[in-house]
């Protein structure tokens, strides 16, 4: 499908003013199905039904719209028409406002508006009526399949502006129980209709001013059948499969930042690197806290004017760095705006005094003349540490570190599964808890005090963590093994190493 045709998901629905104008123009015998294979929200359907006793039937592929036809009493299903089967000829009314635009097969395409028509028109009755809207540019395409299946053809221009639009027009004809001798003569009168001006075809107007009417034979309930994949039941199964399980943290990555504190102060070039990195980026917090977090990298340029010279010239010197802005969205509704700009000396601002979990000072200046408070935040550089202050650092194999209440201390990476751990998972094991207690440093069962003291040493230094969990009711032992650079966490059985 072309851009056009894809900013409208192919979705062309008939104008509100047109409905009443083709319901003039049809007469009902009596009870009466009705099927409109692209039903969107059914309106069109309902308009040109509008008044009878009628069995309505609508296949339509999007979810919302499904929806809402199935609320407006349409029986609708939700799939690929191409996907729908049912008995031919049990409905009195085709309504068919397709999609426009081309097949995008490999060659030979065709227009999706003939391709619709030959592929309903085999549910109507004979005698039963087609009411056709299209662009007059598809006529030519749909001329041979309009010709062999229905007659008494009859072709008029849509008035309204949302129709001009796109030279809408309808057709509407009988169907005709098998082909005869008046074919190719149809077929020629159609085809010269697809190309002469637009302007001079006939308007549809109201029945009063041009009395001709078609005649909607009488019908039974219908039934159809979707002999696809049902859409709604495979969305509902998509997450409880063991592939979404090992896609979901890369589709939707969880905040890795969003609890606990870094093991090492945050200065200003590792906010610089996470920020850039997009790993600052995403949704924190809980409650009215929750927020969404958009991080940037600015360039500031800083001018400094030096006093005069001895010749009475100034110097003026030109400093860039790069600064970092964050802009915050609360649920509530507030909005914040972050910077690591350093106020100048001689700002009239109020500046308070404030500090984060794992920061250095900060400065918050707020701006009289805005709407929302600017917070401007200055990092300090730390000082290099000398080999006396390394040797004052604190034991490696020491778990102090680790949260009290099992916050992660690490990043897993990329979660995948072996065979045989996606079958257990797939049988209703829990592998959230185990990943929790390896992340937060619980090391698993039966560890001995070198491979507890490993892990320890491994988590500050760098290096592949191993943890060893016993699976409930005797399933065996699960291993969870997380890569040195913390990229990739594994789960699998001792037997699959």
């Amino acid at each position: 499908m072309r851009n056009a045709g894809k900013l409208r998901l192919g979705y062309f629905p008939l104008p509100t003013s047109v409905g009443p104008l083709l319901r003039e123009r049809l007469d009902y015998l009596g009870p009466a199905s009705v099927l409109d294979p692209c039903a969107g929200t059914g309106a069109a359907l309902l308009a040109v039904s509008s008044g009878v006793p009628a069995n309505r039937y609508g296949i339509e592929l999007d979810a919302d719209r499904a929806e809402a036809s199935q609320a407006a009493g349409i029986e609708t299903i939700r799939a690929d028409a191409n996907e729908v089967t049912g008995e031919g000829k049990q409905v009195s009314l085709l309504y068919l406002n397709p999609p426009y635009d081309f097949e995008c097969g490999s060659y030979d395409n065709d227009r999706l508006e003939n391709v619709f028509l030959r592929f309903s028109s085999r549910w109507l009755v004979p005698g039963g009526v087609l009411v056709f809207v299209i662009p007059q540019k598809a006529l030519y395409y749909c001329c041979d399949s309009l010709a062999a299946r229905f007659s008494n053809h009859r072709v008029f221009r849509l008035t309204d502006p949302e129709s001009e639009k796109y030279n809408q027009i309808v057709v509407f004809a009988y169907r005709k129980d098998q082909s005869d001798r008046a074919v190719y003569q149809d077929a020629r009168e159609l085809k010269h209709l697809s190309y002469v001006n637009y302007n001079k075809l006939p308007e549809l107007e109201s029945y009063a001013q041009d009395p001709w009417r078609l005649t909607v034979p009488v019908t039974g309930p219908a039934k159809f059948a979707h002999q696809g994949v049902d859409l709604d039941s495979l969305e509902d199964l998509q997450i409880q499969s063991a592939a979404w399980f090992q896609s979901r943290l890369t589709l939707l990555p969880a905040g890795t930042l969003q609890v606990g504190n870094p093991l090492t102060p945050l200065h200003g070039g590792h906010v610089g690197l996470l920020c850039t990195a997009g790993l600052m980026n995403g949704v924190f917090g809980e409650g009215e806290e929750r927020h969404i977090a958009r991080w940037r990298t600015t360039k500031v340029t800083t001018v400094i004017e030096e006093g005069e010279q001895d010749d009475d010239s100034k110097v003026v010197r030109s400093v860039e760095r790069f600064a970092h802005d964050l802009a915050i969205v609360y649920e509530t509704g507030q909005v914040q705006s972050l910077g690591s700009e350093a106020s100048t000396p001689d700002s009239d601002s109020c500046i308070v005094q404030t500090s984060l979990p794992g920061t250095e000072d900060e400065e918050v200046v707020e701006d009289e003349d805005d709407s929302f408070p600017h917070i401007r935040r200055q990092f300090s550089e730390e000082p290099e540490q000398d080999d006396e202050d390394e040797a004052e650092s604190p034991d490696d194999s020491d778990p102090s570190s680790e949260s009290a209440e099992g916050k992660p201390l690490f990043a897993l990476g990329r979660i995948v599964f072996s065979p045989v751990a996606s079958k257990l998972i797939g049988n209703g094991l829990d592998f959230n808890h185990f990943l929790d207690r390896h992340s937060s440093g619980d090391w698993g069962n039966d560890r001995t005090e070198e491979e507890l003291e490993a892990n320890n040493r491994a988590l500050f230094r760098g290096g592949k963590l191993f943890s060893s969990y016993n699976i409930p009711e005797n399933r065996g032992t699960l291993w969870i093994i997380t890569d040195a650079d913390r990229s990739l966490t594994t789960l699998l059985l001792p037997r699959e190493y």
